[in-house]
């Protein structure tokens, strides 16, 4: 069995090429490396010989790719160019130790099965124009391969043969993948998923999307203090980077002053751009009037709930203490029995590796619900100070906001301070996040660490490439704070509350679910049987050179 953690890591590895002067220099490395161990009597001939083949490569790519449409820049170009290159030194190295020095003439057809998949799914064309494109490209290289082989004869009825099997190969790998799995078709999702990473063009994967999405009734809610904004939505915001729901944080931040994260999972990812807009395009921000009454926590064994009351709203913010995920959108319906217009929020601060949402969890959450809405706190005149900039690092994807709440009854006897700290990231490490409340207690100042669950920077899946903000941000975190920190509260003349239904295709638990059974019936068994045709295509050549002239 394939450890499946150990593949999952290197995800994000497998769709990462290396620019081009690395690529060159790991191909001369290549080239010098292979002529030791293949040239024992003449290594500046196999020096040649690998320059001119990888550069026969790269020529011949490059005339191809209008004709298939490959989603090619150079960089790839060199890369892959450079993959073809090693495989060649590696055939080279089988037949030369098996004293068939001669069998290098047919060396690049080995590699047909590995070429026509990859040009397969890195194009824009039906598979048999990437079929006849790929033996064209084979045959493109056979003279410059031919040149530099010892002067073999030619072996050209051997080299089209094993070509051809290749092509056979990958014609029936293409059939076993080619499974339709919970109405969901793999490979196309597949093809259309590698044609977005290669090009970042959302449109190939979200077309996709678009016909498994299912349409989910969702609300928008905004609440107003003074002149910022403060918006969240029962949507989620994923998969990753500029995929559908990917943008969701982005788009609301272009507009608002915050977005909180809510009770929702990826299941709730919008499918597309344009569900996107219709979902931040849907915020109204001025519907009800409110006062604010100063706020409170409670607190359970594993989650803080922080409360911000208004006499029409309420903010309600789930804090996890030593860990916390995404929750389930179920819990805003529970929210709304024992609140007026909750406007549900999970802080989404606190990073734990594994952890996954219980029965147990949802139970203490039912709970906290039940015991703050028994809580009654005094009115009070409600100050503010917001402060904002745009921040990026390794996990920050773009903003850190502070929004700084001063609450003063309106004997003038009391005031309490509240701040939440919005932080455009994927998750907040502990460390962090400890850090910070630390550094709000010093002033007296309760901070209330937050995270969009911003997936812009993410990897492969929700979970891949997953990086919380953590203790190397720091230094710009304390920075912002305190440069928050000391900015004038004013009044907040204007306290508002809106929300409005919307109605956006997501793409829902039935898609997770076929993808995840698709992994199990046919991921690794497909992952072997690349290897087994790979390997056939290299033995197969070397057979007919052997016996076919």
């Amino acid at each position: 069995m394939i450890d499946r953690e150990l593949l999952e890591r290197f995800y994000t590895k497998i769709f990462s090429i290396p620019k081009k002067r690395l690529s060159v220099a790991i191909g001369i490395v290549s080239i010098v490396f292979a002529s030791i161990l293949n040239g024992m009597a003449g290594k500046a001939f196999f020096a040649q010989r690998y320059f001119f083949i990888g550069l026969a490569f790269i020529i011949s790519l490059f005339i191809l790719r209008p004709v298939i449409g490959a989603a090619y820049n150079s960089r790839r170009i060199f890369f892959l160019s450079l993959i073809l290159l090693i495989g060649v030194e590696i055939f080279d190295f089988i037949v030369i130790h098996l004293s068939a020095f001669d069998l290098i003439v047919v060396a690049p057809a080995s590699l047909s099965f590995f070429l026509i998949l990859v040009l397969y799914f890195t194009s824009r064309v039906h598979f048999k124009y990437v079929l006849t494109s790929s033996i064209i490209l084979l045959f493109l290289v056979y003279p410059v391969n031919h040149l530099y082989s010892f002067q073999a004869p030619h072996r050209l009825t051997a080299y089209m043969i094993a070509s051809l099997a290749g092509a056979l190969f990958s014609f029936a790998y293409m059939r076993y993948i080619d499974r339709n799995i919970g109405g969901i078709a793999i490979k196309e999702l597949l093809r259309s998923f590698i044609l977005f990473w290669l090009t970042s063009d959302a449109n190939y994967f979200e077309k996709e999307l678009e016909k498994y999405g299912v349409e989910k009734k969702g609300s928008v809610k905004c609440l107003t203090i003074g002149d910022v904004k403060i918006t969240s939505s029962t949507f989620h915001p994923g998969p990753i980077r500029n995929i559908g729901g990917g943008s969701l944080v982005g788009a609301f931040l272009e507009r608002y002053s915050m977005y909180l994260h809510s009770a929702s999972k990826h299941e709730d990812n919008p499918v597309s751009g344009r569900e996107v807009e219709k979902i931040v395009s849907s915020v109204v921000c001025d519907e009800v009037g409110l006062r604010a009454f100063k706020p409170f926590s409670v607190e359970g064994k594993r989650y803080t709930l922080h409360v911000f009351p208004f006499d029409h709203a309420t903010l309600l913010i789930l804090d996890g203490r030593d860990a916390a995920d995404d929750l389930p959108s179920q819990l805003n319906d529970v929210a709304k029995k024992y609140f007026i217009n909750p406007i549900l929020c999970e802080a989404h601060s606190c990073y734990a590796e594994g952890f996954e949402v219980s029965a147990e969890d949802i139970l203490e959450i039912e709970e906290l619900f039940e015991r703050a809405s028994d809580i009654e706190t005094e009115q009070a005149e409600l100050k503010y100070a917001f402060h904002t900039k745009k921040a990026e690092s390794q996990s920050l994807c773009g903003h850190i906001s502070f929004l700084l709440l001063r609450y003063v009854s309106y004997s003038g006897n009391t005031s309490e301070k509240y701040g939440i700290l919005l932080l455009d990231s994927n998750n907040v490490e502990r460390e962090l996040k400890r850090k910070v409340e630390e550094f709000g207690d010093e002033r007296g100042v309760k901070i209330i660490v937050t995270s969009t669950d911003n997936h812009a920077k993410t990897g492969v899946s929700p979970k891949i490439g997953y990086k919380p903000a953590g203790l190397e941000d720091w230094s710009v975190v304390q920075g912002f704070l305190e440069e928050a920190l000391a900015k004038e509260v004013k009044k907040a003349e204007k306290i508002c509350y809106g929300i409005n239904e919307v109605v956006a295709k997501v793409m829902g638990r039935r898609f997770f679910e076929s993808v995840e059974r698709a992994f199990r019936e046919i991921g690794e068994t497909a992952i072997y049987l690349f290897l087994l045709l790979s390997s056939l295509n290299i033995v197969l050549t070397v057979l007919l050179g052997l016996t076919i002239i």
